[in-house]
């Protein structure tokens, strides 16, 4: 094995020359290899060298005094379901490699992980690859959380589905998007809702819910309308439209989502963004509304939420810096006690006992 030297370089994942290529310190790199999370490699194409870090052993559950570094020991690491898909020798050696690939490799103790590799091509100055090197992270985890949260977004689709309901999503200067139950729930075809998401109104109604979103938008606050959809089979049904912001931690407008449903039916809203949403448009007047209502103290409410005290009073004076987390609990705390907040027709929000 040979040791990688003092300067480990890569940048861009475009071919490039070495020169132009910014440079990471080598004790930083080595201190966050330690940590078990990246690896380094390098491969000369005239001599056919490798060189690999001790990050990168260690990723791939080997030990560098049995196994000699090259590409083909590298790829025998991937899981065969991906190795197909990544970058062969023989494309690096040529230089159209892909310049970042994902794919999962299974160590000699069976354990999997998902693994981010970042290729760079060094040319010579008439052009020709002359070497490569990678980083490659472990994003086991990162994966893992995405896969998590692509399942419970099937799962809330399939309670909407369910409950006939459609949810939708909208950020400025991007198509609307609605949700995958869609299909066969409303009339117009899928290609006629991406050019114009009002087409599964009724035409009737549906310059007046154009506005009435519009403004909605541009004012940043929640609309809640009725009207006339066109549903599949040629029939009509009138159904409640409910759309909120949802803002960032510096209270910016990152989405608007929203949900259509049956009028005349009750409807248990879904989790995610739509509900984070929601509970957002929740400010220390409603909370202070709804106490009154409890005739709770502030005291009270935090030990129902389990929320210290001064946290209660900052949600209720409106103080910046106080979380969707903290905001959660104490109107968990409340509508356990019976509260519930109504968004009006105007997108007035209401406090009311169940």
């Amino acid at each position: 094995m040979h040791e990688l030297p003092a300067e480990r370089r890569f940048g861009c994942p475009v071919p490039m020359c070495v020169s132009e290529t910014p440079v990471v310190p080598d004790h930083l790199l080595s201190r966050v290899e330690e940590l078990g999370l990246i690896g380094t490699w390098t491969w000369t194409f005239g001599t056919g060298e490798h060189s690999w870090s001790a990050g990168l052993f260690r990723l791939l559950g080997l030990e560098s005094h049995r196994v000699r570094p090259s590409y083909g020991r590298f790829l025998a690491c991937a899981h065969p379901e991906d190795r197909p898909r990544i970058s062969s020798a023989a494309a690096v050696r040529q230089g159209a490699s892909r310049p970042e690939q994902i794919f999962r490799i299974v160590s000699p103790d069976g354990v999997t992980r998902t693994l981010s590799v970042h290729l760079e091509i060094h040319r010579a100055a008439d052009g020709r690859p002359r070497s490569a090197s990678g980083i490659v992270i472990d994003v086991t985890d990162r994966e893992r959380l995405s896969r998590a949260r692509a399942l419970e977004r099937k799962r809330r689709l399939a309670l909407a589905r369910a409950a006939n309901v459609s949810l939708y999503w909208f950020r400025t200067g991007h198509p609307t998007e609605l949700a995958e139950q869609y299909s066969g729930l409303f009339e117009p075809a899928l290609a006629e809702f991406l050019d114009d998401p009002y087409s599964i109104v009724a035409a009737e109604h549906r310059e007046a819910a154009r506005e009435h979103s519009t403004r909605c938008r541009r004012e940043g606050t929640t609309g809640r309308s009725q009207r006339m959809f066109r549903m599949a089979g040629g029939s009509r049904e009138l159904r409640a439209t409910l759309e909120v912001p949802v803002l960032d931690a510096a209270g910016r407008v990152i989405e608007r989502t929203g949900l259509i449903y049956p009028a005349r039916s009750p409807v248990l809203i879904p989790g995610g963004l739509l509900r984070q949403g929601l509970e957002q448009a929740v400010q220390g007047r409603h909370l202070r509304a709804a106490r009154a209502l409890l005739d709770w103290s502030m005291t009270q409410l935090a030990e129902a939420s389990g929320l210290s005290l001064s946290t209660v009073r900052r949600l209720e004076e409106g103080v910046s810096g106080q979380g969707d987390r903290s905001r959660h609990r104490a109107l968990a705390a409340l509508s356990a006690a019976g509260i519930r907040f109504v968004t009006l027709e105007d997108g007035t929000l209401a406090v009311a006992m169940a």
